[in-house]
């Protein structure tokens, strides 16, 4: 059904014939340090407003083992909050800006959080590169992949190549 939403555009056709304003997906699991939940959460309930949500805490098991793209102190406690909806948007702001996306964004990187990467992210080269682990990628894809032949995971997941 979702797919067929997002191919037909079936429920933005019907929002637009009652007049409402476009909505913007989100469809995220990021984690954040257990100290910053309560300012995170304030931040999402005041400012996002998708209910409800999911919390799952998290703690990289092995201290000694390295995940260099998505990578957390292992001392620290986290949690995983999941939130899947749509949001109206205002003063002309349209779905594929990502307005609320990029906030959200923003703030979970503020709070020294990390963002999933299996839905739409909208975050700038380098800024991508310093939370996903940018040296640490190339060295892995120069020596797997070193004649360039795939897609980058930039070029995948911000610019859906």
């Amino acid at each position: 059904m979702i797919s067929i939403n997002r191919k037909l555009k079936f429920a933005e056709k019907l929002d637009a014939l009652k007049r409402n304003p476009p909505r913007e997906p989100i469809v995220q699991d990021i984690e954040i340090p257990v100290n910053r939940l309560p300012e995170f959460l304030e931040f999402f309930h005041s400012q996002i407003g998708i209910k409800p949500i999911w919390l799952c805490p998290l703690q990289q098991r092995d201290p000694k083992v390295r995940w260099p793209l998505y990578e957390f102190d292992p001392s620290q406690l986290y949690v995983n909050v999941g939130f899947w909806s749509t949001v109206p948007l205002v003063n002309g702001e349209r779905p594929e800006q990502g307005a609320k996306n990029r906030e959200i964004e923003r703030e979970v990187t503020k709070m020294e959080g990390r963002k999933s990467l299996y839905s739409r992210a909208f975050y700038g080269r380098d800024n991508f590169w310093s939370i996903y682990g940018g040296q640490d990628y190339e060295r892995i894809k120069n020596k797997y992949y070193p004649r360039g032949r795939f897609l980058g995971l930039y070029e995948k997941v911000i610019e859906q190549q």
